[in-house]
């Protein structure tokens, strides 16, 4: 609460400032003086109380946190025979046999200054349920990744839709693309012990969540995708990209139109643990408090994007912000993995 009392005393001493300098005023606005001061005492200590409270928001907040606990899943072992990812024009080997994988390009987050942090809580939180890799692809040369979990791979964004090279890694037998929006707050085992094999068996190579409890219709979710890696898959999703015309931002529009069409859909429905929408919270709150949570997306709100109390930090976030829109908790959720040691 340091800059609480550092703000008290800036009002205060404004407050006397006001008072002197009406003290001070000819003798003959003496009833209006009085009133006018007293008007602006008022006004400076109603100011002093309202951002008290909104710094102390952040504090109280942190009771609020959902019941989600630190805690290794399932730990896969060493890939056989590690190798190079080839897409990345530097030096990147693969570990184990599955990968967690997001992307930071010169569009969409990119070109915020916050995409930085949004790495950094999405990295920590993957470290703290998982041991596979963590794979950043990224058209910036100059990213620096703030925590050493991420391992980089730089290209040179000639795919134009930068998201398509995770079906590339072939290295990888399955991985499963975060986008930077989404937080894993639960153990993501499952996608490649179970429903990998279900993609397998059932000849697909794509899982993702279509159904929600919020809209009034079924669309493909492109915030979390389990794919299997193929150069096959790759090549078709260029060649239906460069019919369409599609730029980096048309990325679920493309995926939609390649696996989403006709009756029969081509990908694995997940289920919703894997991407629950954080407007679930208001739509379904049963299901919310039930649900084993996996991975969290941020829709409503972004809260690495939000400013903070100090005006000139725009790496911290707003608490009014997140309070407004009801999801104080769920920010809350997302700091504490921000500001998470590995």
């Amino acid at each position: 609460m340091s800059r609480g009392l550092l703000v008290l005393i800036s009002l205060w001493t404004l407050n006397i400032a006001f008072r002197s300098a009406w003290m001070i005023a000819p003798r003959q606005k003496k009833r209006r003086r009085g009133a006018d001061s007293c008007f602006y005492s008022a006004v400076v200590w109603v100011s002093a109380l309202c951002l008290v409270f909104i710094i102390s928001l952040n504090s109280y907040a942190e009771l609020l946190v959902l019941g989600t606990q630190d805690a290794q899943g399932v730990r896969f072992p060493p890939a056989a025979s590690p190798s190079r990812l080839s897409i990345c024009r530097n030096t990147v080997v693969s570990t184990t046999d599955f990968a967690i994988v997001s992307v930071v390009t010169s569009e969409g987050t990119g070109r915020s200054p916050f995409y930085q942090p949004a790495v950094k809580a999405l990295g920590n939180s993957i470290q703290a349920h998982t041991n596979l890799d963590m794979v950043v692809i990224t058209t910036l040369p100059l990213l620096v990744v703030q925590h050493n979990g991420w391992m980089v791979c730089y290209v040179d964004g000639q795919a134009n839709i930068t998201e398509l090279l995770a079906w590339r890694l072939t290295q990888y037998k399955a991985v499963a693309l975060l986008s930077l929006d989404t937080l894993m707050v639960g153990d993501p085992s499952n996608l490649f012990t179970t429903y990998f094999p279900h993609l397998l068996s059932s000849n697909k190579t794509l899982g993702a969540v279509s159904r929600s409890l919020c809209p009034s219709h079924t669309v493909l979710s492109t915030a979390v995708l389990l794919l299997i890696p193929s150069p096959l898959t790759y090549l078709r999703m260029q060649k239906r990209r460069r019919h369409l015309n599609y730029t980096e931002d048309d990325f679920p529009r493309l995926v939609w139109s390649v696996f989403q069409k006709r009756q029969e859909h081509e990908f694995l429905e997940l289920p919703m643990e894997y991407n629950t929408n954080v407007k679930t919270k208001f739509c379904d709150p049963q299901w919310w408090s039930t649900a084993p949570i996996r991975i969290l997306h941020f829709t409503l709100v972004k809260p690495w994007s939000l400013l903070s109390t100090d005006l000139w930090d725009v790496g911290k976030m707003h608490p009014w912000a997140c309070w407004a829109s009801g999801l104080l908790d769920v920010c809350e959720l997302w700091k504490r993995y921000w500001t998470r040691s590995p």
